[in-house]
């Protein structure tokens, strides 16, 4: 395909990095390090030690919540990085993925503060923490495929 037949929104996608800035890496791993560390350790406190709530269960809820929110506003800034990859058709698989990941942690954490029904309430949980634990593997299995497209295709 030349440069000639591609339109010139085209053209401009082509000439941006698809890949984030350093800063901007460095803030997407450290909150998105934040919210998985308080929610797997409010998990391990909480479900996992057998001794029922703890005194750190609602400090870490705290923390998990207002980093989820810190972690919804980096999703945002997300969006060109977004729209570069599905334009230029880059990494789409993983990328879709992780997108519906997000999305379901986002509806199962709002499920886990506004149902009203315990079962809904333990279904929500269940596979919050369930997909959520695997968030840090979905980001990295993305990453790598992202730099492996990156280094075959011009």
């Amino acid at each position: 395909m030349t440069e000639a037949i591609l339109s010139p929104k085209l053209r401009q996608l082509l000439r941006e990095k698809i890949r984030l800035s350093p800063g901007h890496c460095q803030t997407l791993y450290a909150v998105t390090g934040l919210v998985w560390l308080s929610g797997a350790l409010w998990l391990l406190v909480e479900k996992l030690s057998g001794q029922g709530e703890s005194s750190w269960s609602p400090l870490l809820l705290k923390i998990h919540g207002a980093a989820a929110i810190g972690f919804s506003i980096l999703l945002g800034t997300m969006l060109v990085h977004i729209r570069r990859g599905l334009a230029l058709k880059r990494n789409l698989r993983s990328g879709l993925f992780l997108i519906g990941v997000n999305l379901f942690l986002v509806a199962t954490g709002w499920l886990l503060y506004y149902a009203g029904g315990d079962n809904l309430r333990n279904v929500a949980s269940l596979a919050h923490w369930g997909i959520g634990l695997g968030l840090p593997i979905f980001l990295v299995v993305h990453i790598w495929l992202g730099r492996e497209s990156a280094r075959k295709k011009p």
